[in-house]
């Protein structure tokens, strides 16, 4: 196969009438893929025909790739190469972390997608297919390790703000108590003079 003469790109609404017929004789659920044409990334011949159509769905930082169609069997070997290169390609410049197909070509397999542990299946959006068992992780979720250090830091911050406020507080209670503690003393000293005085007149 000669590669160069395909073009990869994504599917326009120019594509629907080709790639309605490509679902229907994949016989995929053609009237709900139309609704989601964008998801699709195709292969076009030099002639302008599409020889091959494949699904991204994408959902908070997974792809879930779908409805692969190569009509031609004899091209798969050399089409799905061609379609990963272009949905790795899609996936990074969405920043995906993790993709998951339910694909049954041992293609993907070979791409290192294995079926996922019941921990990581917790992590499938509830919009993919529940068929997308097999998973490949892309890189760490950076988002969550940020976002926990971010609420680290947020809750370090008004720890030490209701920390500076409790000592504020302690610091004018003392200031007051020491006000407390000069006035009382005052009033004590005049008391102790008035007294003097008056012991004075009365001895007189």
């Amino acid at each position: 196969m000669n590669a160069p003469k395909y073009r990869l790109r994504r599917a326009t609404s120019d594509d629907l009438p080709e790639l309605l017929r490509l679902w229907a004789a994949a016989q995929l659920p053609a009237a709900e893929l139309e609704k989601r044409f964008t998801e699709f990334q195709v292969v076009e011949e030099s002639e302008g025909k599409l020889v091959a159509a494949i699904g991204l769905q994408i959902l908070a930082k997974h792809g879930a790739i779908h409805s692969e169609t190569i009509p031609d069997f004899g091209q798969a070997d050399g089409l799905r190469p061609l379609l990963w290169e272009r949905l790795r390609g899609v996936a990074q410049n969405h920043g995906l972390v993790r993709l998951w197909t339910g694909e049954t070509a041992r293609f993907w397999r070979e791409q290192d997608f294995g079926r996922g542990d019941p921990s990581t299946l917790k992590q499938r959006p509830q919009g993919f297919h529940p068929e997308a068992v097999l998973t490949l992780k892309l890189k760490d979720d950076l988002s969550v390790d940020s976002f926990i250090n971010d609420e680290f830091a947020q809750l370090r911050q008004l720890q030490l703000q209701e920390r500076e406020k409790t000592l504020q507080r302690a610091r004018a209670f003392k200031m007051v108590g020491y006000l407390c503690t000069i006035v009382i003393a005052a009033i004590l000293v005049v008391c102790f003079i008035f007294f003097l005085r008056f012991r004075q007149q009365s001895g007189r």
